[in-house]
């Protein structure tokens, strides 16, 4: 496909993605860790941890959290998507 094929594509991708307060920042097929940048407010913080495991139970996995740094206004969170349930409960 040429660029003037795939341009359309890139600019609604951009444009639907900037409304987005969430972002996932970090991920692949390859691993299991996702990293997010959002907002610091509950709400996003509950629709960041229901991203994560809808994206594990997508891979069959528990997603735990694993890290979380945040100033007053923005976060920084990790989760990782786990092979052993039981590592879930213990937090790894």
């Amino acid at each position: 496909m040429t660029i003037r094929a795939l341009l359309p594509t890139f600019l609604l991708s951009f444009l639907l993605a900037s409304c987005a307060d969430n972002w996932l920042v970090a991920s692949g097929e390859d691993t299991n860790y996702l990293t997010f940048h959002h907002p610091n407010s509950e709400k996003a913080i509950a629709e960041v941890r229901a991203r994560a495991e809808e994206t594990c139970r997508q891979r069959k996995q528990p997603a735990i959290r694993t890290a979380s740094v945040c100033s007053l206004t923005n976060c920084t969170t990790d989760y990782q998507c786990v092979d052993n349930p039981e590592a879930s409960k213990s937090g790894l």
